[in-house]
């Protein structure tokens, strides 16, 4: 470019030299935000941690719930059992009596042959 040229909008935004010292640090430029954050993440980390152990238990707890569960449905089949046992053979000896019953009352209603 020559000399004689008027500069553009884009040559006047190019730094006509480079900061030779480092900005000066205020006092009030601490990490305080940087501790603020590590904390709240410390926080909720451990928010998290509780609520995992709390799942943890509450799991062992509806494990301990299934298994009475089983418990129960196999005395509730055992209790079937022994039911249905007892009324096939009271049923039995119900129809045994009842056989009996009424062939001894046919044989003796029956009507007597005519002799010739």
């Amino acid at each position: 470019m020559t000399k004689g040229r008027e500069q553009t909008g884009s040559d006047q935004a190019l730094p006509q030299r480079i900061a030779e010292t480092t900005p000066q640090s205020y006092p009030g430029s601490d990490h305080s935000f940087t501790l603020q954050i590590v904390f709240e993440l410390q926080k909720n980390v451990g928010q998290l941690t509780q609520a995992v152990s709390t799942l943890a238990d509450q799991s062992k707890d509806n494990g301990k719930k299934l298994n009475q569960m089983s418990h129960i449905i196999y005395a509730a089949g055992v209790v079937l059992a022994l039911i249905l046992a007892v009324g096939g053979w009271t049923l039995k000896i119900a129809s045994d009596i009842a056989v009996n019953y009424f062939n001894t009352h046919q044989s003796t209603q029956q009507p007597a042959t005519p002799t010739k």
